[in-house]
């Protein structure tokens, strides 16, 4: 007999299919920023103002790629808040077929 046992007790609530409500709320505070803000932009780069800042919400709002349970926003926040002064060891960048297997 096999027992299950529950991996994750809290999930996030979902507003869409995709959308997380911590993730929707970022999108309406970041797309009215950029709404104010584009009063400061040019009127012939409001286009590309808007489909950068679009494309940077999105991107902002999408999984790390290192941190698989954390947004980029979230992982951006954590690399800057980071303490310099604890120890992070260098990884050597040397392949193994070079015959540098001991040197770390």
């Amino acid at each position: 007999m096999r027992y299950l046992v529950t991996q994750e007790i809290k999930s996030p609530s979902k507003v869409g299919k995709g959308l997380y409500v911590q993730d929707f709320f970022f999108l309406i505070i970041y797309g009215g920023l950029s709404v104010v803000s584009s009063g400061l932009v040019n009127g012939s780069l409001l286009l590309p103002y808007g489909i950068f800042s679009g494309c940077m919400a999105l991107g902002l709002t999408a999984s790390s790629a290192k941190n698989r349970k954390r947004r980029n926003l979230q992982s951006m926040i954590l690399y800057i808040r980071k303490s310099r002064s604890v120890y992070n060891p260098i990884q050597c960048p040397l392949k193994k077929e070079e015959g540098l297997e001991g040197v770390r």
